[in-house]
């Protein structure tokens, strides 16, 4: 697959305009420390956002980002002052994009990471790197009309569907939106658009570690 340079010179191009992309598209996750267990004390979870240009196409070939798609000047912690969050105190954020070191208009894809914890010292030792897949409590996408196109959880009172394309569900062994490796040793698998699928790329080559 393509590098991060790869990309850049493809958004660029040689002696050419760069390419602008809109981010008309919406991928969310949540995810928890144990997500199979419901009402459980948990003090930390994980929010996180993508805005995608083509959300067809992040699916058929996977939405692979790494610690290197970190901007670090869109990097802060703060506190919550949010009601809602409680019992979180702080958060630390972190920004990605496709190209991190371009304006956002030139990557297909910005994403947002939101880290809620309960003790200080959790900003510092709980990193992008020690998350898996299998701390995925939801993950959901919304078309440009703002209605849901795709859900996934571990929770059987939540919908599991790929309204698109109906194999590409981490039920049918497609976890599309998490290349991370994983314990479970996860994969992307590339549909063919016929129902099967061409290949299976090792999340390994997209991994944070």
């Amino acid at each position: 697959m393509a590098t991060n340079a790869q990309l850049e010179d493809e958004a660029t191009g040689s002696g050419s305009q760069p390419q602008s992309y809109t981010h008309d598209y919406r991928i969310n996750m949540q995810l928890l420390p144990d997500p199979e267990t419901p009402g459980a004390p948990r003090d930390w979870q994980v929010t996180c956002g993508f805005q995608c240009h083509d959300l067809l196409r992040v699916m058929r070939q996977g939405l692979f980002w790494t610690t290197s798609n970190i901007v670090p000047e869109g990097c802060f912690y703060t506190t919550t002052g949010d009601e809602i969050r409680k019992p979180y105190t702080m958060k630390r954020i972190w920004e990605l994009r496709e190209l991190p070191d371009k304006p956002k208009y030139q990557s297909r894809w910005v994403g947002t990471f939101n880290l809620y914890v309960t003790k200080s010292e959790q900003l510092r030792t709980i990193r992008l790197d020690m998350l898996s897949r299998e701390n995925v409590f939801r993950c959901f996408a919304k078309g440009k009309d703002g209605l849901h196109v795709f859900n996934y959880s571990p929770s059987p009172s939540l919908a599991n569907v790929n309204c698109w394309l109906d194999n590409l569900h981490p039920l049918d062994g497609s976890w599309w939106f998490w290349p991370m490796d994983s314990p479970a040793g996860g994969q992307h698998e590339e549909s063919t658009g016929g129902g099967g699928y061409a290949e299976k790329l090792e999340s390994t080559e997209y991994g944070l570690k």
